[in-house]
């Protein structure tokens, strides 16, 4: 296995640029840094999703991009988003606060990054901007987390973009899990077995199954793939997809469990589900 050079260098700084890294929206959105890019302090993570692949260092940082994405109002998620302006922005050069960071090895300038930014369209079609730093609330008391965070803080209050820390305390686990359970199942909409109108009339049945039925959604979902001679799971693969476009609304704070009857999982189809567009941890 080739051993990964961590040092970072102004070569390696003018490479990150050169290679478009904290550019773009969406899909075209580079993160600064990768899981290749840092040495290892845990579970890290990479998911496929709108288009590109996300980094995430951390559980913490996972569960908190499922708590967010399931959001109607979030359109768009940047995970390590460098602050390249900073010294524009603030004008740093004679902070002392910033001095110690302000250059690393080969005379690279360091470059500070905050776990998130956040896209929100509110329902007026108005485009606001969240900065959120996710860390584990026994790191916040130390010195160099304090010092940079503090740098943060007054970056993004010169821009105008509101901005906050998050913890594990402020992340709804159950609901992050349970996204994360049911995300991944939008992949129906890229596959090539399943055309737009098939996939509606295959919901269609399937919520009609489920509709009422007095059976736990493990066998509801058994049958439906023994009727419509499918592979095993695709019915549970529709629950998902289901549940992930909001056509089954169910309580997302309570634990999915198929071994349920769909009446213990289902929300009141009149009432739905109210969805909390407030970012968390703000």
């Amino acid at each position: 296995m080739t051993k990964r050079n961590l040092d970072w260098t102004l070569e390696k700084y003018n490479r990150f640029i050169k290679e478009g890294r904290g550019k773009g929206e969406g899909r075209d959105y580079k993160p600064w840094l990768t899981i290749q890019d840092m040495p290892s302090r845990g579970r890290v993570t990479r998911i496929y999703e709108a288009g590109r692949i996300y980094h995430f260092f951390t559980d913490n940082e996972l569960r908190y991009f499922y708590s967010i994405i399931w959001q109607e109002a979030v359109i768009d998620v940047r995970e390590h988003y460098p602050l390249l302006d900073l010294n524009r922005v603030l004008n740093l050069d004679e902070d002392s606060l910033y001095e110690k960071y302000r250059n690393d090895g080969d005379n690279a300038p360091h470059v500070l990054t905050t776990t998130f930014l956040i896209t929100v369209k509110n329902i007026d079609g108005k485009i606001n901007y969240y900065a959120r730093s996710v860390k584990s609330s026994l790191e916040l008391d130390k010195k160099n987390i304090i010092d940079r965070y503090e740098i943060q803080r007054r970056y993004y209050e010169a821009k105008k973009i509101n901005w906050g820390i998050v913890t594990q305390k402020d992340i709804p686990v159950v609901r992050a899990k349970n996204i994360s359970w049911v995300y991944p199942s939008l992949e129906i909409n890229n596959d090539e077995r399943f055309k737009e109108s098939e996939r509606e009339c295959l919901c269609d049945l399937l919520m009609r199954r489920l509709d009422g039925s007095p059976n736990v959604i493990r066998e509801v979902t058994t049958k439906f793939d023994y009727e419509m001679n499918f592979e095993s799971g695709t019915g549970l693969l529709f629950f998902k997809y289901l549940i992930a476009t909001k056509q089954l609304l169910i309580n997302m704070d309570e634990e999915i469990n198929i071994n349920q009857p769909i009446s213990k999982v289902i929300l009141n189809r009149n009432k739905g589900e109210v969805i909390n567009d407030k970012v968390v941890g703000s």
